[in-house]
Parts: C-alpha cells; sequence; structure tokens
C-alpha cells in the first residue's frame, strides 16, 4: 500500500504551478521593482543636470552685475526646475533652499605663458562663487582635475575669456525604502561661456577681484 501511494505521489502534477511560482515570483518581483527604481534614479539625475543647465544658462545670459537677491531668485529656481526638490524637502523637513545644492561661480582664465601666441596652457582663477548652503568653490588659482570637486575644473574647459561654472548636489529618495535607507545624491556641473560680457560679475567677489 505505502509503495502504491508513493508512486502516485510521484506522478502526481498537481501543485506544480503554485510551487514554480512560489520560487520564481521573488526574482520576478526583484527585477521589476529594481527596474523601476534604476529608470527613476536615471530621471532623478537627468533632472540634477537640468537644474544646472538652466541656471547656467540664466547666469550667463546677464548683461550687467548681478545682485544678491537676484542670484539667490536664480538659486532658488531650483524648485520650479524639479518638483523632487519639493518632495525632498517636504519629506526630509528642509526648507526649499536646503533641499538641494547649488552653487554658482565665475571662472576667468589667463596664459600661463604671457609670451605665448599658439598651442597655449591657460590658468584658472574663482572671481566669485556663492551659494544659499554655503557650498562654494575656493577663491584663488583652481587647478585641472577630473570628478565632480569643488576645487578643480575638467581640463577642457580651460581656454581664454571666463566661463560660468554651476555645481548641483540634488538628492534622490529610493522607492525601496526597507532595502535602500540611505538618501543617494547626484553631482552635476555645468560650463556656459557668458554671452554678452567677458566675465559675469557679482556683488561678492573673491577677495582682490574686481
Amino acid at each position: 500500500m505505502l509503495k502504491q501511494l508513493l508512486a502516485r505521489f510521484g506522478r502526481s502534477r498537481s501543485g506544480v504551478a503554485a510551487l514554480e511560482f512560489a520560487l520564481i515570483a521573488p526574482a520576478m518581483i526583484v527585477m521589476l521593482v529594481g527596474g523601476v527604481e534604476v529608470s527613476s534614479a536615471i530621471t532623478a539625475a537627468n533632472r540634477a543636470t537640468f537644474i544646472a543647465e538652466t541656471i547656467g544658462e540664466l547666469v550667463s545670459r546677464t548683461k550687467g552685475p548681478i545682485g544678491e537677491s537676484e542670484m539667490a531668485g536664480f538659486i532658488k529656481m531650483a524648485a520650479l526646475i524639479d518638483p523632487n526638490v519639493i518632495r525632498h524637502a517636504a519629506n526630509t523637513g528642509k526648507t526649499l533652499e536646503a533641499a538641494v545644492d547649488v552653487t554658482v561661480s565665475s571662472v576667468e582664465f589667463s596664459l600661463a605663458d604671457a609670451a605665448c601666441k599658439r598651442d597655449c596652457t591657460y590658468k584658472a582663477d574663482v572671481e566669485f562663487s556663492t551659494s544659499l548652503t554655503g557650498r562654494t568653490r575656493p577663491c584663488g588659482a583652481l587647478p585641472a582635475g577630473s570628478g565632480s570637486s569643488l576645487s578643480t575644473l575638467p581640463p577642457e574647459v580651460f581656454g581664454p575669456g571666463s566661463i560660468v561654472v554651476v555645481d548641483v548636489v540634488a538628492s534622490y529618495e529610493p522607492v525601496i525604502v526597507s532595502v535602500l535607507s540611505e538618501t543617494i545624491s547626484f553631482h552635476r556641473s555645468t560650463f556656459f561661456r557668458p554671452r554678452h560680457v567677458a566675465a559675469v560679475e557679482y556683488a561678492v567677489s573673491c577677495p582682490g577681484r574686481s
């Protein structure tokens, strides 16, 4: 009798689909939610770039010196450019200004060798750097370097004239809070040549800079 029961159990296929689903479902759910998470993170990174590009475009188009209140207005536009800033502020209890770091700087270039005529190298100096969160580029010489550091500039932007640099650090809160509880930060920098003036001027310049 026991032998017959074991043989019948071995031939039975009832419940196989349920068992297969129970084994596969966790992996499918992780893949689905992970795909949504990656897509949301990419969107957040793109929005950080859009904030930097929009503010950089506005600042680079100014024709006269920028006052402190006007510059603060440019920086505060980050919350209008990216609605995620408002959500992050609400979730963390931060002000809109503190929910995203925006730093606006002007960098002027000069010849490393004043006698150079072609294929010249340039040195960079920060004319001004301002932020509502206190995160600024150091005044004075700015060496070439890689990454999103505030203390360096990419070698490819060195050249004659000046540039407006906008650095943004935007935060992204993962959807899977229980698994990825830490907030992710995206660092983005954009570089614009002034459109109407040789160098954009700000009310508060670095010491020794006009």
